[in-house]
């Protein structure tokens, strides 16, 4: 690995400590004879790369290797690890890992003791070795490349010994997602994370907008906000005709055989042309190639499912493709869907525009009933809202775009359905009450309501 012109900082310290060998040779030359400077560091290091690219939460590891090949110990050498990073143009700016650890091994030596990646002063002797392992956690996104450096130097010995080991850093949101929105838009996003250039686009070209980070999530021009979780965006967008709520996804589950024995509860929107849009709740559970639906007015589990609500659906994939095609021919009935994995969940999707209208709809395969306190934000009626969860109530409440909150939004008392399927609990608006529908899943909370209404909110602790 090549040596490479140290940083402003590096500069500083090394020159302070020349400053203070400098200072210590005068003093003991005294006045009887003309000072002479500290002898030249003759250390050597050497830097292997860490495998990469890595994503937040692993590990870098970088390896050096510190000799002294010389013929007489170096006393008093101090070894110091730092980290600088180059993120993408046009961010520069200077981003650290986690506080690395150092291993060592040492040949014809002792290993020194690190602090907080600092050795404190050691004699390194003669034909002395040290290979040291410097791990360091991943702890911020966006994609550039860390160059962790070592610096050798002694306050008896003039220079030092610098290079740089290397390891590039991907963003793990970063990529295509299917997209579908609560009108039925579905398209896919290329999105990019990029500190100071931010971007956000629908691969067609229809729309493409930018994004700042923000504390209340990431937030466009138009102070729309989203968040991301584990392969999910959740959050609000303006397609062409206002603020409708939006989830991206990706990581599908890829064949029929993936959903054998599953059962989804799916609450949506359907808004026909010319008429008022409502919301809507349904049951499915997939036996091998059959998928079961149950679409009574009111929601129930398949097992409770009134005789005339019972519909049998055959499950298709076409060779090669991530879409299941439901058809009963006897009802004249189709529909499509994708299934998502999440956090190590699944999620169905499904998104349609048509002359007849537009359908949206999302579910769980294992929801779960409101049981903890959930701090969450996302779309809510055209707001960002912040939801507190328990295990027999929510309140919505809406915030503006520096985390205040403006009003006591929906609250209501929540409870399970009666012969609705395990995980959806229904309630009633104390604003206008109006009934509501809920299904809650790790990081992530669906609220479907009165007049094609519906919200996603994903656990603002969700990455």
């Amino acid at each position: 690995m090549q040596a490479v012109l140290a940083t402003a900082p590096l500069r500083a310290r090394r020159a302070a400590a020349l400053f203070v060998a400098a200072v210590a040779a005068a003093l003991l030359a005294g006045c009887d004879g003309p000072s002479h400077p500290p002898p030249v560091l003759p250390v050597t290091v050497t830097a292997v790369d860490a495998t990469g690219p890595l994503i937040k939460g692993q590990t870098a590891v970088f390896t050096f290797t510190v000799s002294n090949p010389s013929s007489g110990d170096v006393p008093e050498l101090t070894l110091r690890t730092d980290q600088f990073v180059s993120l993408a143009s046009p961010d520069t700016s200077v981003r650290a890992l986690d506080t690395p650890t150092v291993a060592c091994v040492a040949h014809n030596a002792t290993c020194p003791v690190f602090t907080v990646g600092i050795a404190a002063p050691f004699t390194l002797p003669a034909g002395g070795v040290l290979t040291l392992t410097v791990a360091a956690v991943v702890d911020f996104d966006y994609a550039g490349t860390v160059a962790q450096e070592l610096d050798a130097g002694s306050t008896a010995r003039s220079g030092d010994a610098i290079v740089q080991a290397h390891v590039v850093l991907a963003d793990a949101r970063e990529g295509y997602y299917e997209l579908f929105t609560a009108s039925g838009l579905r398209t896919n996003l290329d999105v990019r994370f990029k500190a100071g250039a931010t971007k956000f686009a629908v691969s067609s070209g229809a729309v493409e907008n930018t994004f700042v980070e923000h504390q209340a999530g990431y937030v466009f021009a138009s102070g729309l906000v989203f968040k991301t979780g584990p392969d999910i965006l959740v959050g609000q967008a303006n397609f062409g005709h206002g603020p409708e709520t939006f989830i991206g996804a990706r990581n599908f589950a890829g064949t029929v055989a993936d959903l054998d024995g599953l059962a989804f509860t799916v609450v949506g929107v359907t808004s026909p042309t010319g008429g008022a849009a409502s919301s809507t709740v349904r049951t499915m559970a997939i036996s091998g190639s059959t998928l079961s639906a149950c679409v009574a007015a009111t929601p129930h589990a398949i097992a409770t499912c009134p005789a005339g609500s019972l519909r049998r659906y055959a499950l298709v994939q076409p060779p090669g493709d991530v879409i299941f095609t439901a058809t009963d021919a006897a009802d004249n009935d189709s529909f499509s869907f994708q299934v998502f994995r999440s956090g190590g969940h699944l999620l169905l999707l499904q998104a349609d525009q048509s002359a007849t209208g537009g359908v949206f709809a999302a579910g769980f395969s294992d929801a779960a009933a409101a049981a903890t306190p959930l701090a969450a934000i996302g779309a809510v009626a055209g707001t960002q809202a912040r939801v507190a969860l328990a295990a027999d109530s929510f309140a919505i409440s809406p915030i503006d775009i520096e985390d205040r909150l403006l009003s006591q939004g929906a609250t209501a008392a929540l409870a399970p359905v009666a012969g609705g399927p395990a995980g959806l609990v229904a309630g009633v608006r104390a604003s206008d009450n109006a009934a509501l529908l809920m299904l809650q899943q790790s990081g992530l909370l669906l609220v479907s309501g009165p007049a094609g209404e519906f919200d996603a909110l994903i656990d603002q602790g969700a990455r």
